[in-house]
């Protein structure tokens, strides 16, 4: 049986990991009869920070002209021609593999048709379509949103403090996780539908990628390259708190914002370690989760039912973050001191540069010198003979 792995997300588990593992291990998985194409399309062109090894991206992507203007002709287009390799694939492959975490906002808001259309096209190719989801705990996955939307400046929420966000989120991630895949399951049908926690304690082998393999059908061997650890991770609240003030500030531009993200990050791990907190205090993550009660029933007698909690219970009390809390200050003395010294090693690579650029140009009239004076001479000597 021909079948297509749709990897969905959620978002904040581990996406990047999976998408990455998949392109640096093509050629293995290939041998294995598994396909994880790739898509060249101009995605989002007026954002340049989309990770093209996101192959499912084609299935919801907006297109966008510099300007900002979306042009839904050319996202048609796209997403046709999109479909006709994936059946050109089909030729060769058994076994195709999308992954976009993308979908999982779009199939909620402006993809809505998506489960429908992709029913559609599995008759058509005479294929069966297995959605893959990986979910977590929604009072940790809206924490890990918000960071996110804060650390990377780019979205119009990149400015709002954390109580705001609360009110204005599922504008940006919908945490329903049963209607979400519940509507997939209308159309591809409940046995198609894969649920998989994003824990550690329910990792088939331990570990996100072992795991991720395992529903496939494979098994993760030496063989395969493992990537690095993802450089995604979450900023520390001090640092989240300053990057938010400076994404509000008009004067920064974005490749400038993203020069502070990429320093705030680099102090984070000493900065959660002095002051570990999160955002939500723990009676407040317990009261946001009632929200979601009856949704994860639901979702748990829907697609999993198997004797396990639908999430892993956390016995760490954690403190709740304060903006006048103690350990700012020292954060925001180390954040100067390293805005600082990177200015000054960029001052000096800049001033290396020049002083190598000069050193050419000098090398470069001594020896088109020298070479002017051997043609004259060879000249001289050809004459003369």
């Amino acid at each position: 049986m021909k079948t297509l792995y749709l990897h969905i997300g959620t978002p904040k588990t581990g996406t990047t990991a999976i998408q990455h593992f998949c392109y640096d291990n093509q050629k293995l998985l290939e041998e294995r009869g598994y396909c994880y194409p790739m898509f060249p399309y101009p995605y989002l062109t007026n954002r340049s920070r989309l990770d093209w090894k996101r192959n499912g991206l084609f299935l919801q992507a907006i297109y966008s002209d510099q300007d900002g203007v979306r042009n839904k002709k050319i996202e048609k287009e796209i997403l046709k021609n999109g479909l006709q390799k994936v059946r050109e694939l089909f030729q060769t492959y058994n076994r195709i593999i999308l992954s976009d975490e993308g979908i999982w906002r779009a199939a909620a808001n402006w993809r809505k048709s998506i489960w429908k259309e992709l029913r559609e096209e599995a008759e058509k190719g005479g294929f069966t379509i297995k959605v893959i989801a990986y979910i977590r705990k929604q009072e940790e996955l809206i924490e890990s949103w918000w960071n996110q939307t804060v650390k990377h400046g780019i979205s119009k929420s990149n400015v709002s403090k954390w109580e705001e966000f609360q009110t204005i989120y599922p504008k940006y991630i919908n945490l329903d996780y049963y209607a979400l895949l519940k509507a997939a399951a209308d159309e591809l049908g409940t046995e198609n539908i894969v649920v998989r926690r994003f824990h550690r304690d329910f990792f088939e082998g331990g570990s996100l990628l072992s795991d991720f393999m395992h529903v496939l059908g494979l098994e993760l061997t030496d063989d395969y390259l493992i990537p690095e650890q993802s450089a995604n991770t979450k900023m520390a609240e001090n640092y989240c708190e300053i990057k938010r003030i400076i994404n509000g500030m008009p004067e920064v531009e974005l490749k400038e914002r993203w020069r502070y993200e990429h320093l705030l990050r680099i102090l984070s791990p000493v900065s959660d370690k002095e002051y570990p907190c999160r955002m939500f205090s723990p009676e407040e993550a317990a009261d946001f989760m009632k929200t979601y009660e009856e949704s994860n029933r639901k979702l748990y007698e829907t697609f999993l039912s198997d004797g396990k909690p639908l999430f892993a219970e956390k016995d760490i009390f954690w403190e709740k973050w304060q903006a006048d809390n103690p350990h700012m200050l020292t954060d925001m003395v180390r954040f100067l001191v390293i805005c600082d010294l990177n200015r000054k090693e960029e001052i000096s690579r800049k001033a290396e540069e020049i002083r190598r650029m000069v050193e050419e140009a000098r090398w470069g009239k001594r020896v088109k010198k020298y070479l002017k004076n051997m043609w004259y001479k060879c000249k001289n000597e050809i004459q003369e003979n």
